[in-house]
């Protein structure tokens, strides 16, 4: 027999799984934002590279590791400064459960730009 304390206690339980998972999913999500920034604010920083690659290898990179809704909700933008370029992303997080919040988080990498040095003439 159940009794209303069990199912109580299930519809609980479950709920807090939930929210375990969507923090677990979120925490992913952000490190793989964060990864391909670096990586493309690296990329686009080179001498012979600049905003068109660091854009380039974010998409690349964010299609390969955080597709679907999550990925879907990424807007990310390079901007060459001179002398660094700057990777920039706002994420929006949807909650899994209706008692979990989105979550709207802004990110940036940023990385000095190679400086194209002609070699010396022995």
């Amino acid at each position: 027999m159940v009794s209303i304390s069990y199912v109580l206690a299930a519809s609980f339980a479950m709920i807090f799984f939930a929210i375990l998972a969507n923090f677990v999913v979120i925490q992913y999500a952000s490190g793989a934002v964060r990864a391909a920034l670096d990586e493309g604010a690296r990329n686009g920083a080179r001498a012979d590279s600049g905003v068109p690659v660091c854009q380039a290898t974010i998409d690349d990179i964010l299609t390969g590791i955080l597709g679907g809704p999550y990925g879907d909700e990424v807007s990310a933008t390079c901007q060459d400064n001179g002398d660094v370029m700057v990777a920039s992303a706002q994420a929006n997080f949807r909650g899994f459960a209706p008692l979990v919040p989105d979550l709207t988080i802004d990110f940036e990498a940023v990385a000095a730009r190679e400086q194209f040095v002609q070699p010396v003439a022995p």
